[in-house]
């Protein structure tokens, strides 16, 4: 609700809209499915044609397709794209927040950049989130209580937790315990040792239910 021209230019806008079921709870999880997919944030997974747009949309029709326009076949599930996985990730600075949304999105994620650690919570009971990653430095004083609240409320779904801890606060290792779906990383940690971390954690997730 902006008519600042460079506000409304700002990616974060964009980024992090609620899920339509979050504000809606009684809405079709078919238009709710159809509307995620004419925002998702990375072109590629949006509808690439107004027919296919219009394919679904149609099938949402009592009855179907009006007879004087013929039905625009959907394509299978077998022809659809795969899903694309997504991480949220918990930080609060800006630099480390694009470092962050850069090397996932390159290495093939979707990524939901939040500051704050209870509406990223939120947001794993809401979205199918591949991971959740809590930048230690991005929690304040609560380091510890975060971690575990994560851990617990992850738990039912088998999300990944990883905890990226800096030099600064390398002393909450010796406090925090690693569980079968969450991990804490201390001491010179990388970009890729959280995505690595991630990826395992996922895969033991991926073993489980199979």
């Amino acid at each position: 609700a902006t008519n600042d021209r460079d506000e409304r230019k700002q990616f974060s806008r964009y980024r992090d809209v609620r899920p339509l079921r979050s504000v809606d709870p009684g809405q079709s999880s078919t238009v709710a499915a159809i509307v995620e997919r004419l925002m998702h944030i990375t072109p590629q997974a949006r509808y690439q044609t107004p027919t296919e747009v219009l394919a679904d949309l149609r099938a949402l029709l009592p009855g179907g397709p009006p007879a004087a326009v013929p039905a625009v076949p959907v394509a299978s599930p077998a022809a659809a794209p795969a899903a694309i996985p997504t991480v949220i990730c918990v930080e609060t600075r800006l630099k480390q927040q694009d470092a962050l949304r850069d090397y996932f999105t390159k290495h093939g994620y979707r990524v939901l950049m939040l500051t704050d650690p209870i509406r990223a919570l939120n947001r794993t009971e809401t979205d199918a989130i591949h991971g959740l990653v809590l930048i230690g430095d991005a929690l304040g004083d609560d380091v510890g209580g975060t971690y575990r609240t994560a851990v617990a409320r992850c738990r039912p779904q088998w999300i990944p937790v990883v905890l990226a801890l800096s030099p600064e606060l390398s002393d909450w290792r010796d406090q925090l315990s690693d569980q079968e779906h969450a991990r804490v990383l201390s001491e010179s940690v990388t970009l890729r040792a959280i995505r690595t971390a991630v990826e395992e954690l996922h895969a033991k997730r991926s073993a489980r239910v199979s």
